[in-house]
């Protein structure tokens, strides 16, 4: 009976240490991913000054703004 519990709580420390790995793993997944996005959230930040700056200037050539 006593080998039958030790048998549990090896299986049970070894669930818990898996589930530690892919909790770290996902953390450092999400921290990535959210890195990503505060980058493309920049790019998309200055793409769009860049075309107000277009339009602008296009619509001097134009003669529609001055």
């Amino acid at each position: 009976m006593a080998e039958g519990l030790e048998e549990e709580s090896k299986k049970a420390l070894q669930m818990e240490a898996e589930l530690e790995k892919h909790l770290a793993e996902f953390d450092t997944e999400r921290q990535q991913l959210k890195a990503a996005l505060a980058k493309e959230e920049k790019r998309f930040f200055h793409l769009n000054q860049f075309k107000f700056k277009l339009l602008i200037l296009l619509g001097r050539v134009l003669g529609l703004v001055k």
